[in-house]
């Protein structure tokens, strides 16, 4: 009786109520360091020390001391995007399998792409995880606030605004005169016929030709 409710109190207590490491809920931080870690490529030191007993099992006697050493740095360059655990499991099942030395690079390629890319696969869900999401858009008629809105809501509260007012006054609409074209640039004979073209449009009376407009 008292195991009994010696256990029920461990299993009160804060301590034992959390969960296992592995079956913890993980942050999309930690999730993507993970994912990262999981796709850290090996050494290329390492890969060779891996590859030289599978070379070793194939009957690599008849090749000469440079041969081995050229073929190791070619299949490290060949492996140099695999991780360590990744190799090793590859590397094993080619002792089982390959006969000849271009066999091995092949052998454990093959049986462990897969494994590659689904890691990659979860490293790009762990970023995309990790990403902050994109503002969502109103979607009940509402409008999000603008350099005005955030302006006049700094200003009502007594807070300097740092956004420009884009508010400019205007009077009443009117058409261009002479001088407006002129203060432009426009020689003022153009800027005549400017003006008595844009009248006739607005009059809707055919426009003065150049010789009328020059009498």
């Amino acid at each position: 009786m008292e195991k009994l409710a010696t256990t029920l109190d461990q299993a009160r207590s804060p301590a034992s109520a959390a969960l296992p490491q592995q079956l913890r809920p993980f942050s999309p931080t930690s999730r993507l360091v993970e994912a990262e870690a999981r796709l850290r490529p090996a050494d290329p030191d390492d890969i060779v020390t891996a590859l030289a007993p599978a070379l070793a099992l194939v009957g690599a006697s008849g090749m000469t001391q440079d041969d081995r050493v050229e073929w190791l740095a070619a299949a490290a360059d060949a492996l140099r995007e695999y991780p360590a655990d990744l190799l090793r499991i590859g590397i094993a099942e080619a002792r089982k399998r390959a006969d000849h030395p271009s066999k091995i690079i092949p052998a454990v390629v093959g049986h462990v792409e897969e494994l590659l890319i689904a890691r990659r696969r979860e490293l790009q869900r762990a970023r995309d995880a990790a990403s902050p999401p994109a503002p969502a858009l109103p979607t009940d008629g509402s409008r999000h606030c603008s350099a005005e809105d955030a302006r006049e809501i700094l200003e009502r509260y007594g807070f300097k605004s740092s956004v420009p007012a884009t508010t400019v006054e205007r009077g009443p609409r009117r058409l261009p005169t002479v001088d407006d074209y002129v203060a432009l640039g426009v020689s003022r004979d153009v800027a005549e016929k400017a003006v008595a073209d844009r009248r006739a449009r607005c009059d809707g009376s055919p426009a003065p030709s150049n010789s009328s407009h020059r009498s």
